[in-house]
């Protein structure tokens, strides 16, 4: 009986392998030829840490994977947050984390190569930050000397999603 598992790597032919039996004083020998026939294999995947981001802040992260057998690799989410893209050949996350953005997110990424799909996510702890509040509009204002200024402006708190005050200096 002969076992063998071939790894991964094994792919090829293997001529004149030959096996012995013997009952203690005859010898006899068979040889005959294996064939390793090539496996696709899944995408290879750099392991991701859990990153720590803060509100407002620019993500850029580029999730790293390669293919064994140079399958192309496409990268896909149906759960990217709000404002956030995966460009699908370079697996290039980009994201500007707003501020309605919970603790902890989770980002489910899909990693395809050939026939074979890996299932990966990214995490990130969405730390609170104090949004600089700004303005609405911004009119352009002509005025006479001598006329009066009414203006009404509304100001934008993103970390509440409501208004602010204005004030005239």
């Amino acid at each position: 009986r002969l076992l063998w598992s071939p790894r991964v790597d094994a792919a090829g032919h293997y001529r004149d392998v030959t096996v012995y039996a013997s009952d203690g004083s005859l010898t006899t020998e068979h040889s005959f030829s294996i064939n390793v026939m090539d496996v696709n294999q899944a995408p290879v995947v750099t392991p991701m840490d859990s990153l720590t981001v803060r509100q407002g802040d620019l993500v850029l992260y580029r999730i790293q994977a390669s293919d064994p057998d140079n399958d192309v690799i496409s990268y896909t989410s149906d759960a990217l947050p709000t404002g956030a893209s995966l460009d699908h050949r370079t697996g290039l996350f980009q994201w500007r984390v707003g501020y309605a953005e919970t603790t902890e997110l989770v980002v489910p990424v899909q990693i395809e190569a050939g026939p074979h799909t890996r299932n990966v996510s990214l995490t990130f702890e969405v730390l609170n930050a104090n949004g600089v509040p700004y303005f609405e509009n911004r009119p352009v204002l002509q005025l006479k000397q001598g006329q009066s200024l009414d203006l009404l402006m509304g100001a934008i708190d993103p970390d509440h999603n409501g208004h602010g005050s204005a004030s005239l200096r």
